[in-house]
């Protein structure tokens, strides 16, 4: 009897400190995607986006079609499911399945992480290739969309306060700027 091996699932983490009102982040995040997802595209077949890296090839770039699952508040952090695969031949790229956390630490600041795991595609000749050059490869593109998050997510929280303060009369913002 012939057994099939499941390829083992590599784990992959990346974090980045956000500034902002927590409450604000965490709202953004719980509004849905279109609040906190860098460059993301409605298809008719789901959310679409651009993962990128800085890699010792160069800058890469690849479309993932991207499932997010929905926001939840769980000790005192908001958690989403996020799963993702390349647009561009699945055989070469893995699947990427994981939840992005975003939670106060000490010192008044926002911590963002996206973890999860893939299994290298390709057989041995693909698990080969992932510990050679493409687990690297994987992290860079974790990290980068993680910082491309944590920027969309202060922005957005930067505008939900100072669009509250305008609201509340506390904060005026010139239309014209003086020439």
């Amino acid at each position: 009897m012939e057994h099939h091996k499941t390829p083992p699932n590599r784990f992959i983490s990346a974090h980045q400190k956000v500034i902002g009102e927590y409450d604000k982040l965490r709202d953004a995040l719980l509004e849905g995607p279109a609040n906190w997802m860098p460059g993301m595209y409605e298809s008719a077949t789901g959310k679409i986006t651009q993962l990128e890296a800085d890699t010792a090839f160069g800058r890469l770039a690849r479309y993932a079609w991207m499932k997010v699952g929905s926001a939840q508040v769980e000790n005192e952090q908001v958690v989403v499911p996020v799963t993702w695969h390349s647009l561009e031949g699945d055989a070469l790229f893995p699947t990427f399945e994981g939840r992005l956390r975003l939670y106060r630490v000490p010192g008044g600041t926002n911590r963002l992480e996206l973890d999860g795991h893939y299994a290298p595609p390709g057989g041995a000749l693909g698990r080969a290739a992932d510990v050679a050059a493409m687990y690297a490869v994987a992290q860079a593109t974790v990290e980068d969309f993680v910082e491309r998050i944590a920027g969309v997510l202060a922005r957005n929280a930067l505008g939900r306060s100072v669009a509250e303060q305008v609201d509340a009369g506390q904060l005026t913002l010139d239309r014209d700027l003086p020439a």
